[in-house]
């Protein structure tokens, strides 16, 4: 179980370097074997990240390490997980190109490329609640339907996958789309 708070402290601190969240932005997790759930903290440098630093909750959100302040958008995996059981990892972030789409309401062209229609497949997108809400929770299980990519409007974007690599590889495709489109739309 190490291995998974190790596996997610190194992908936030990925995330983080590569500019794709702040320091006090997104979140991950992962389940294992569909019951325990390891998840980042609230209210610490997502950039320096240590395995000690990570949450371990069970799906019905009881807390195995009471010291850890969890990600204030706990709830919101907890949905996804019990939505979609075969999703075994989970990354929020706000990537800034990404991010600027949601906002504006505004579509991005995920077929500009060969890789980035195969990597993300069908996306789709969540109405705006508040950040760590019951309704964001419910909203993003409500919509994410057999998406691997879920647009939240006005917030970021939010990507799952069988393993922790699939959804921070989305998160790094989708945002390499989001450039593409603001370059194209620019030329």
């Amino acid at each position: 179980m190490t291995n998974k708070k190790k596996e997610i402290a190194d992908f936030m601190t990925r995330l983080y370097q590569k500019g794709l969240t702040s320091c006090s932005g997104g979140n991950i997790s992962i389940i294992d074997n569909n019951k325990h759930v390891f998840i980042t903290p609230s209210q610490k440098d997502k950039g320096k990240l240590k395995p000690e630093d990570i949450g371990e909750i069970d799906l019905n959100g009881n807390n195995y390490t009471p010291e850890i302040k969890l990600s204030m958008e706990t709830d919101m995996h907890l949905a996804i997980y019990k939505k979609r059981p075969y999703v075994k990892a989970i990354i929020h972030a706000h990537p800034i190109y990404a991010t600027s789409y949601a906002i504006k309401g505004k579509t991005i062209n995920t077929k500009i490329t060969d890789e980035t229609h195969i990597i993300l497949g069908n996306i789709t997108s969540a109405p705006y609640a508040l950040s760590g809400s019951k309704e964001l929770a419910t909203n993003l299980a409500e919509n994410i339907g057999n998406s691997n990519l879920v647009i939240m409007e006005k917030h970021g974007i939010l990507c799952v996958g069988k393993t922790l690599f699939d959804a921070y590889n989305r998160i790094e495709v989708f945002e390499a789309a989001a450039k593409m489109n603001f370059i194209i739309d620019k030329l």
